[in-house]
């Protein structure tokens, strides 16, 4: 047994001594590394560029097809910005062919970058930007739609509202009467709910930004926020609205005691949808008024069932910008378009 014993206590020496010489190995093989350490294959592994979606030509029924696309990626490094951003243009050449023996006009657009980003990186400078057909420059025009940064590229979402005239229905025109109405609210730090019962939300919009939202058990709408002893703005839309009887004040968000506090109607204004659609345009944009307000209508379908507020008719942000351009063909001709984005 005594023998057992120390052959194991040798074994366990001798596994102590192997142990502590390749600590000290390791240790010393680190200890003598710099400081910075290059990585195999250590070139530039993130850049941003343009992406090109493509032309589409929106006559309806047109003997006009394409036949060949080239891409030209023009990429310029930055390896001071973001681990090597890389933004580029795009040359898209297209080459188009009549298939009818009659002379056809097709109408083409082609997207280009979100308005905001194009001022951003060019100081609201398009000359870099242009369309030829057969290498020459033909006039072409900048529309603009509605699309939400960070959304998906979609045709069919995407053109359904740009038109060439305002869009109506049987709710929204440009001559619906607005009333903007401008309260004073006398409770301090406290948290209001309005509810809307009987009211529809497309007729409500909220200047301010509520926090909360949420549908009653009877389907109508309710929305929350914070209120101090401020201005706060209201509109209806095609019906007056009291905005003040249907708010109430409480000490918390979840509402659980009450506390007093009422808004006081400081000045009632009659406007027109139209003169609310324009609120935030500028024509230094560079935006028809026709597109802005298309973009509206359709910024307000976008939050519809909720309630609106004043930011959704701010939508430069969202502003989409597309080449759109007129393309002539003789019987069975061949064109080569090529636009720079």
């Amino acid at each position: 047994m005594k023998k057992r014993v120390d052959s194991v206590f040798k074994n366990a020496t001798i596994a102590t001594l192997v142990s502590a010489v390749i600590f000290v190995a390791v240790f010393c093989f680190f200890a003598l590394l710099p400081t910075s350490v290059c990585e195999a294959n250590s070139a530039l592994r993130y850049y941003e560029g343009r992406d090109a979606s493509g032309v589409i030509l929106t006559t309806k029924d047109s003997p006009v097809v394409v036949e060949k696309e080239d891409l030209t990626f023009d990429i310029q490094f930055d390896e001071h910005y973001l681990n090597g951003l890389q933004i580029g243009s795009v040359s898209a050449k297209y080459t188009f062919k009549n298939t009818s023996d009659a002379e056809a006009k097709t109408n083409v657009v082609f997207p280009i970058d979100f308005l905001s980003v194009i001022n951003y990186q060019n100081n609201d400078d398009f000359s870099k930007y242009g369309v030829k057909v057969n290498e020459e420059t033909v006039t072409s025009n900048l529309r603009y739609s509605y699309k939400i940064q960070g959304s998906t590229f979609s045709v069919e979402d995407d053109l359904e509202y740009l038109k060439d005239e305002i869009i109506t229905d049987e709710f929204y025109t440009p001559e619906t009467v607005v009333y903007k109405y401008v309260y004073a609210c006398t409770a301090g730090d406290s948290f209001c709910k309005m509810y809307f019962g009987g009211i529809d939300a497309r007729k409500v919009v909220c200047d301010n930004v509520y926090t909360s939202y949420w549908q009653n058990l009877d389907g109508a709408e309710s929305i929350g926020f914070w209120v101090d002893k401020n201005e706060y703005i209201f509109y209806s839309i095609g019906e007056e609205i009291d905005f003040a009887e249907r708010a109430e004040f409480f000490s918390d968000s979840e509402r659980t005691s009450r506390v007093n506090g009422s808004f006081k109607l400081l000045s009632k204004q009659d406007i027109t949808f139209g003169d609310l659609a324009y609120q935030y345009y500028d024509e230094n944009y560079g935006v028809s008024k026709t597109d802005w307000y298309n973009a509206v209508y359709a910024s307000l379908k976008e939050v519809y069932p909720k309630i609106a507020l004043g930011y959704c008719f701010n939508v430069y942000r969202n502003l989409y910008c597309w080449f759109e351009y007129d393309m002539t063909f003789a019987p069975q001709e061949t064109l080569v378009n090529e636009v720079v984005a």
